[in-house]
C-alpha cells in the first residue's frame, strides 16, 4: 500500500512518535493523506474507493498522455492491466483494483518508466 501512496506523490515525514511503525505522511496532492500519521497497514487503498481512484486515474492518463511513446512491450502490458483494472471497477472489485495497480506500479518501478 506504502508504494501506492509514493506513487500519488506522498512522502514520510521524519517525525518522532511512540509507535516506529506510524509514520506522518506529506501529500499534498493527495488530501485523505496529508499531514495523517498511519502506518502501512492503515493505508486504505483495498478498502475505500475514494482512496484507489486516484491511483487508478493517474495510471489511465499516464497510458493515454504517452500512448505514442511507449514502447510495444510495454503497451501491451499497461493495456492488459488496465483493461483489468476497469473490470475490477465495473465488478465493484476494490481487492483486484487495488492489486492489479499495485502491479503496475511496481513494473513502472523496475522498468523505470518516467512520468
Amino acid at each position: 500500500m506504502k508504494k501506492l501512496a509514493i506513487f500519488l506523490g506522498a512522502n514520510v515525514v521524519e517525525e518522532k512518535t511512540l509507535n516506529p511503525l506510524i509514520r506522518k505522511w506529506n501529500s499534498p496532492h493527495f488530501k485523505p493523506l496529508d499531514g495523517k500519521f498511519q502506518s502501512g497497514h492503515e493505508l486504505k487503498f483495498n478498502t475505500d474507493w475514494n482512496w484507489i481512484m486516484p491511483v487508478v486515474h493517474k495510471l489511465y492518463r499516464f497510458r493515454v498522455d504517452n500512448a505514442d511513446t511507449i514502447s510495444h512491450e510495454h503497451k501491451n502490458l499497461f493495456a492488459m492491466l488496465i483493461d483489468d483494472i476497469l473490470d475490477g471497477i465495473s465488478k465493484n472489485d476494490i481487492n483486484r483494483v487495488c492489486n492489479d495497480c499495485i502491479e503496475l506500479v511496481k513494473y513502472i518501478e523496475i522498468h523505470k518508466i518516467k512520468f
